[in-house]
């Protein structure tokens, strides 16, 4: 088991925190993303044991390079993952603590975050009217969320 300071200097080296846009059938928005890529695969794999997420790879990203794998964690294990290394995180600190002010924010009640609405439909099996209740992001959650990425792309941007 690693300790919670050796995770985050190796975080503070090789790892990065994003907010990504994503766009599926179920979710449109901002999803938030902790990746570390390394070339030991073993440091990766017990990562993963600890917080969960997906360890993909091997990768090569140039010839005669080594292969390199990346662990990735999304939204609630990626907060776990932050919340154990915060105290420890000097070099990613404002990332990490914009990441973590992006899932408070995500944690806003349902109804203060989206409107909802109703699409009329016809009940598969009586062939009655029915209203299919939805639930649309508000317009001002939705720009709140690409600020935040905006945010933290602005702290990720190499050379900054």
């Amino acid at each position: 088991m690693l300790s919670p300071e050796y995770i985050a200097g190796f975080f503070d080296g090789e790892g990065c925190v994003c907010l990504a846009r994503t766009s599926t059938r179920r979710h449109k928005g901002v999803n938030l993303r902790v990746l570390i890529g390394h070339t030991d695969e073993s440091i990766l794999r017990c990562l993963q044991a600890m917080f969960g997420g997906s360890v993909l790879g091997p990768t090569s990203l140039r010839n005669g390079w080594k292969p390199r794998w990346q662990f990735t964690l999304s939204t609630h294990n990626a907060e776990q993952f932050l919340l154990q290394i915060r105290p420890f995180v000097i070099l990613k600190r404002p990332q990490v603590e914009l990441a973590l002010s992006f899932c408070e924010f995500q944690r806003m009640p349902k109804d203060e975050r989206f409107d909802k609405y109703t699409i009329p439909s016809r009940n598969w099996r009586s062939g009655s009217p029915a209203h299919i209740p939805q639930w649309r992001r508000k317009p001002e959650v939705v720009q709140r969320e690409l600020d935040f990425k905006e945010q933290m792309n602005a702290l990720n941007k190499k050379g900054a």
